[in-house]
């Protein structure tokens, strides 16, 4: 009986970890994702303000 509670928490703790780590992955790559677009806006931006002081 012990034994098999000791495999069960071992599978519960290696689950939540990887959930976590599967988490954090996930947020990362979104972030990555966010930077992107927020640098592409800022460049918009930015081109917008060049191109109205040439205009």
């Amino acid at each position: 009986m012990k034994i098999k509670y000791d495999i069960d928490t071992t599978v519960k703790f290696y689950q939540i970890h990887f959930n976590q780590k599967e988490e954090r992955a996930s947020r990362l790559k979104n972030r990555a994702k966010d930077r992107g677009r927020r640098t592409m806006h800022w460049n918009r931006q930015q081109a917008s303000k060049e191109q109205a002081v040439l205009a």
